[in-house]
Formats: structure tokens, sequence, C-alpha cells
């Protein structure tokens, strides 16, 4: 993984075969070589990602900080990898401040599209409600959004009983209903 440039897989496999057998050279060097490639990888292309224009740029964000959260996770839960990596860096806050801006985001672009009142717009606007709920769960009235998007996209279908009046036939209108 680590000559083929997948950094995280290489830190991923080595922590795992340091947690099997502490003393592993192969997998030591490994995560000595691969761990500061990966965080320089992932960090370069948050930082890209928090300069560019694109319109849900803190969804990358957040999987960037996520993926980078879980090597820190990894490497504390293996005493292997820890001697390897004694100070892993934790992007807990990094990651916490990415999910409520893409919170926001999600939300935003999901009030502009409830705004726009047709159904097929208020579809998108629940679903952009429901990702910013899952960047973070009780963000401002989004249940209610939800709720509100929901209703907009939801298709009504009402159904009256036709009124039949049978002067030739011996049946009763509520056999039609």
């Amino acid at each position: 993984s680590y000559e083929h440039g997948n950094y995280y897989d290489a830190v991923i496999t080595s922590v795992n075969r340091l947690r099997r057998n502490t003393d592993n050279k192969k997998s030591t060097e490994t995560l000595q070589s691969a761990y500061p490639m990966a965080v320089r990888y992932y960090e370069d292309k948050a930082n890209a990602a928090i300069s560019s224009n694109v319109q849900f740029k803190w969804r990358e964000v957040v999987q960037h900080y996520t993926t980078l959260q879980s090597m820190h996770d990894e490497i504390q839960r293996s005493p292997g990898a820890l001697r390897v990596i004694p100070n892993p860096t934790n992007y807990q806050a990094k990651l916490a401040d990415a999910r409520q801006k893409a919170a926001e985001e999600s939300y935003n672009a999901g009030i502009m599209a409830l705004g726009a009142g047709d159904r097929v717009s208020a579809k998108n606007a629940y679903y952009l409600f429901i990702n910013a709920n899952e960047y973070a769960p009780g963000y401002r009235d989004v249940a209610k959004k939800i709720e509100e998007a929901r209703w907009a996209a939801t298709i009504k279908v009402a159904v009256d009983p036709i009124p039949v009046v049978a002067k030739n036939y011996a049946l009763d209108a509520h056999y039609f209903d």
C-alpha cells in the first residue's frame, strides 16, 4: 500500500500488524514512513478543500479529518504503534468544527431548496436537512425543517366518493365505494 501511495491503508495495516506482534520490523518501518506522509496528504487535501469555492466543500473537509482522526484512534489503541508514533495528532477539534460548518452548509442549501416551492426542490431540501442533522444532531431547527420539507415533497391524493345514482340497477352506491 505504501509503495502504491495509499498511505492510509499502509498506516492501518501496519498498526494492525503491530497490534498482533509489537516487534514486527517491517510494520514499524512502514508506519514510521507512512504516517507522516498520510498526515501531510490528508491535511493538504483538507486545506485545499477549505480554500476552494465548491458548493459543499465542508463535506470533503469532514471526510479528510475523519480519516486523520481514524488513524489517530487506531494508533492510540495499539501499544506497538504508540512506540513508533508516540504522539499522533488528534484532529477531534478540527473535525468537530468542520462538522458544524458542513451542517451549516447543508442547512443553508436546504433552506434555499425549500424556498424554490416545487416538489423536486423540497425532496432535495429534505435530504440536505437530513445531512445537516447527521453532521450536527439537533442543529438549529433542523428537525422542524425536515418535517416541513417532507410535507412539501409528499404528493397528496384526495379520494372523494363518486355520487352514483342507479335508477336502472338494483345496486347501491356503496358498492362502488
